[in-house]
């Protein structure tokens, strides 16, 4: 990945968060906002809270590892007190590298895959939701002969 495809990547990623960050969201929405911030080992994701200073940066993007608490990396050894702890995140960049993050947030990058998901999410709401309203069948049959119209469709 270039630096051009990366900067378009982390653009795109910032976009879909800000975009989830709405007060009174849609269930759906809400729903998002909570997997994007919360994501799982395995899950494609992208530090927001330092990249947009550092664009592009390779380093940011990558696959979750694992996240943990660990003792503060600074605390010193004549300390009096047991180090505070800080949440670590451990990731395997885009090259391959493992990257160590404290004092940050990842967000989970949505993949073709969970897109689908989400889709068949809204495929089966939409079937078990009741008989349209005439409005909205009545923008349907115009939407669906505008896409003939059109050519849209066959």
């Amino acid at each position: 990945m270039n630096n051009e495809e990366l900067e378009l990547l982390i653009s795109a990623s910032y976009l879909v968060i800000d975009g989830c960050m709405i007060g009174n969201a849609p269930p759906k929405l809400q729903a998002r906002n909570t997997r994007l911030r919360n994501p799982q080992p395995g899950d494609w994701v992208i530090e927001m809270s330092k990249t947009p200073h550092h664009w592009p940066n390779r380093h940011s993007v990558g696959r979750l590892i694992m996240v943990r608490e660990e003792p503060y990396h600074d605390w010193g050894d004549d300390a009096d007190e047991p180090a505070p702890t800080e949440k670590y995140w451990y990731i395997e960049d885009i090259d391959g590298a493992l990257q160590k993050w404290y004092d940050c947030q990842f967000y989970m990058l949505y993949t073709v895959e969970d897109l689908a998901e989400d889709h068949q999410h809204a495929a089966t709401w939409w079937a078990e939701r009741q008989r349209p309203t005439p409005l909205e069948e009545s923008r349907a049959i115009w939407a669906r002969d505008a896409a003939f119209r059109h050519g849209l469709l066959s």
